[in-house]
């Protein structure tokens, strides 16, 4: 954070609305129980869950026998996480900036992992734009990176080759 507060052009946008431009960026750093429990930062996604073993809370790592009962009874979920964000003034000059990507755009190896949570969230705010990473494979597997859908863009560029120029 005292990173952040030291540059005037950079903006921490997790669970915050900033206005710029008369454009309002509101930010969400939570992901869904897809295959990374051991981040600090994921919540449940209408009830899915994958994991076991490992998670990692309040700078510590701690293991658990049975991580769908955890996760049931102690993880907030997506939509709860989506409901508590601050509330744009303009959705047509809003944008989304979520480290999770929606159903849809979020395509690993092992399917299309996006959140319907997101996405049903986006359908109702309808934001002009939503940007979207977590999926960095997705443009490779799939050549999918952008939605239009309700005059709404939503992108999820994923990222090239390191070294590459493309």
């Amino acid at each position: 954070d005292d990173l952040v507060k030291s540059f005037s052009n950079v903006f921490a946008v997790d669970n915050e609305r900033v206005v710029l431009d008369g454009y309002e960026f509101i930010g969400l750093n939570k992901v869904s129980d897809h295959e990374f429990e051991y981040k600090d930062r994921v919540v449940l996604d209408s009830g899915i869950y994958t994991q076991t073993g490992i998670f990692f809370r309040e700078g510590k790592y701690y293991k658990t026998a049975n991580w769908q009962d955890k996760a049931l009874n102690e993880l907030e979920s997506m939509k709860q996480a989506l409901e508590a964000l601050p509330k744009p003034t303009l959705s047509e000059k809003s944008i989304y900036v979520m480290h999770m990507a929606p159903v849809g755009l979020g395509k690993t190896i092992r399917g299309d992992k996006g959140s319907i949570e997101i996405f049903d969230f986006l359908e109702k705010m309808k934001p002009r734009l939503s940007l979207h990473g977590h999926f960095h494979e997705s443009v490779n597997l799939g050549n999918k990176w952008h939605l239009s859908y309700k005059k709404m863009d939503i992108i999820q560029p994923g990222q090239t080759t390191f070294g590459s120029t493309e």
